[in-house]
């Protein structure tokens, strides 16, 4: 069948516990591919992770994280789980998990923030560092003033609550403009780049920061 999209298969997963499998691996990947970064010479790069209801609702999540930061032996600060609204919401154990994973020095992005029934109090209470703003509200930038609004107090409102904030779904140089006029200093999107595989995505860094450095020296000259 080819590749096959996340949005297919993490549906089809979520409905068994094949999800808390595959969302192991990934998080054991994201271990490695911080080690890697580290071998070449890149230390500081944090990688997000999205985490599923049924992770939050598995009690040996935190367990199993833990683990793997002892196996590989990772700085926890490096990485940061994504959880979306609906799966915090009527989850009785999700502020538990949280809070065990916060202790290991994990960091937490409110993911797709926009989509659900978005609250003040959560984003106040829940040990949360970051909110990305759903590409919904991005999409239109260039041409919907209400979705110009809406990112302007999403950014003004997590400056209050000291929260880092990265626009999703920044396609174009129209987008990023926007963005940056309005204080938000982290985007992700095919602007950049695609979805790559460690390798390609380490030859892009390095070719990127290879044409940074000349690019000073040009100008130091």
């Amino acid at each position: 069948m080819g590749s096959i999209s996340p949005e297919r298969f993490i549906p089809i997963a979520e409905q068994s516990n094949l999800i808390l499998e595959l969302g192991y691996k990934v998080i054991e990947d994201c271990c490695l591919a911080l080690n890697e970064f580290k071998k070449q010479g890149y230390p500081d790069f944090v990688i997000s992770v999205n985490v599923s209801t049924r992770q939050l609702t598995d009690h040996n999540f935190p367990d199993v994280v833990a683990g793997l930061i002892r196996r590989f032996k990772v700085n926890p600060a490096l990485i940061e789980l994504e959880v979306t609204e609906t799966a915090i919401q009527n989850n009785e154990r999700a502020r538990s998990q949280l809070d065990a994973l916060k202790k290991l020095g994990i960091k937490f992005a409110l993911d797709d923030f926009g989509t659900g029934y978005s609250s003040l109090s959560r984003l106040k209470h829940l040990p949360f560092d970051r909110v990305k703003i759903d590409r919904g509200f991005i999409a239109d930038l260039l041409s919907s003033e209400s979705d110009k609004e809406i990112c302007r107090a999403i950014l003004a409102l997590c400056n209050v609550l000291g929260l880092e904030v990265t626009a999703e779904g920044v396609e174009n140089l129209g987008q990023l403009t926007i963005l940056e006029d309005m204080g938000c200093d982290c985007v992700q999107g095919f602007y950049y780049s695609k979805a790559q595989p460690l390798d390609q995505f380490l030859g892009w860094v390095n070719d990127y920061y290879r044409r940074l450095e000349e690019l000073h020296r040009h100008h130091g000259a």
